[in-house]
């Protein structure tokens, strides 16, 4: 539908393409398992709020509940209910909104302004999300906004989208104490029950012979959504089993140091860790615990992969040895291919400038065993996982 704005003083009509996307909606994961959460759109009268949030972990727990680590499908459910309704045809404005800092939330309702190319959109920040949000609020257009990752309530103050046309839909680790009230509608979203891990397993597990233990293994990773697809990865891509990885997560999570570390923790760093065990093996030698290094010190919305094969990018993935030739470049996208087939990053197939995404929780866990020199070292990593 083509929508030809009324025109400014001194200024010719526009014609504004409808429906408008902006944001970096991140693709849904391989074998993206339906769960109830997603009919949560449907459930949502217009002006609705809805925030996904994680389970309060048990009352005088020694150490973090599985939930808490982050990696149960948050974002992935609102990526879910966000291109059902863009595909369907639902909605004529869907924004998707990194919101881990205020400034992300007001970049990101500046760009949707621009995107929808309302009048204000070249103001500075603040005044264009004002405007942003007072647009919201007045239009009958049909819209669905995405504030994903918000890590403090306080950055929404007096930034909260409403309006009678739209939905808005938050992903956050807080507790519902802390981010709910008014109407919003509260859905905690944990990990896999066991029967959805073992439905995702099968569905990843194409062999049969993979299968045995699988729901074994889903319960010693706790059915966590992250850790189930790194493991699913790995068996996979090295044809193996649930069996044979369960004994080499037992093995690693032993090795696993650091004060006040809890099972859960470890056996999220043993998982990641034997992710990158797989990517050695398949990727240009010496390269991939170097690539993710980097890549677990950028954004995790994403970093398109021009950033990723620049000549500085080059010199530190690829060693010495690196030109900055075309060659290069092409082996620093095999490291990120290999990392991707392990469960280690993603690569947004639709993305024209391919971006390459590591979940946060990942990111953090990794930052945890880089060395000095900015590096997750052979000998850290192996002793610290």
């Amino acid at each position: 539908m083509i929508i030809t704005r009324q025109a400014s003083a001194g200024m010719p009509a526009r014609h504004v393409p409808w429906p408008v996307r902006s944001g970096p909606v991140p693709p849904l994961a391989a074998c993206f398992n339906t769960r109830p959460e997603t009919g949560l759109a449907r459930a949502l009268a217009p002006g609705g709020t809805a925030v996904l949030t994680q389970p309060a972990p048990p009352e005088a727990a020694g150490s973090p509940s599985v939930a808490a680590l982050g990696g149960t499908g948050k974002t992935q459910l609102a990526a879910a209910i966000a291109l059902s309704a863009w595909r369907a045809g639902d909605v004529d404005l869907l924004a998707w909104v990194p919101a881990g800092s205020k400034d992300a939330i007001l970049s990101g309702y500046a760009e949707a302004l621009a995107a929808a190319e309302i009048p204000g959109a070249r103001a500075n920040p603040g005044a264009a999300a004002a405007t942003f949000l007072s647009w919201l609020a007045g239009t009958s257009r049909p819209w669905l906004l995405v504030l994903d990752d918000v890590t403090d309530a306080g950055d929404l103050d007096g930034l909260w989208p409403s309006g009678p046309a739209g939905l808005v839909l938050v992903t956050t680790r807080l507790p519902a104490s802390v981010i709910g009230g008014g109407n919003r509608m509260i859905v905690e979203v944990g990990p896999f029950s066991p029967r959805e891990a073992l439905s995702y397993l099968t569905a990843r597990l194409t062999e049969p012979g993979m299968r045995a233990g699988a729901l074994d293994l889903a319960s010693d990773l706790g059915c966590l959504p992250l850790s189930l697809a790194m493991a699913s990865a790995v068996v996979a891509d090295s044809h193996s089993g649930c069996r044979r990885y369960r004994e080499l997560l037992a093995q690693r999570a032993r090795l696993v140091s650091g004060a006040g570390t809890g099972e859960l923790s470890r056996t999220v760093a043993a998982a990641w860790s034997l992710s990158l065990d797989r990517a050695d093996a398949i990727a240009p030698p010496k390269t991939a615990a170097y690539a993710l290094a980097m890549a677990a010190l950028l954004d995790p919305e994403g970093v398109p992969e021009a950033v990723l094969t620049c000549r500085a990018a080059c010199d530190y993935i690829c060693g010495p040895s690196s030109t900055g030739t075309p060659a290069d470049q092409s082996a620093v996208r095999a490291v990120f291919d290999s990392l991707a087939r392990v469960g280690l990053v993603t690569i947004d197939p639709e993305c024209a400038p391919r971006t390459v995404r590591v979940h946060g929780t990942v990111q953090a866990a990794i930052r945890q065993v880089i060395t000095p020199t900015g590096q997750i070292g052979r000998a850290s990593c192996r002793e610290r996982v």
